[in-house]
């Protein structure tokens, strides 16, 4: 259940940031996800939003995220064997 004493602004903010850092300089997940963010800061802004309303029940984002990820190109799973 979300709940403000869940987490910060903050740390959602450090979170979404370092996770996307991450996931963009992926060698498996970053050319999947790279091509299809046009701007990035737009884009963590959002997440930020995401996370918020998600954790903290701030209601920021009344999108739905998982249609726009599940667009994005498949991977077979032999793949994505070994990434953490």
């Amino acid at each position: 259940m979300p709940s403000a004493v869940l987490c910060t602004e903050e740390e959602i903010v450090q979170l979404v940031n370092r996770f996307y850092e991450s996931i963009r300089k992926d060698e498996v997940l970053g050319p999947i996800v790279n091509p299809h963010v046009k701007d990035w800061d737009a884009h963590l802004s959002t997440m930020v939003d995401l996370g918020s309303s998600t954790l903290r029940g701030s209601a920021r984002f009344p999108g739905a995220p998982m249609p726009k990820h599940t667009a994005l190109p498949s991977r077979d799973a032999d793949k994505l064997v070994g990434v953490a």
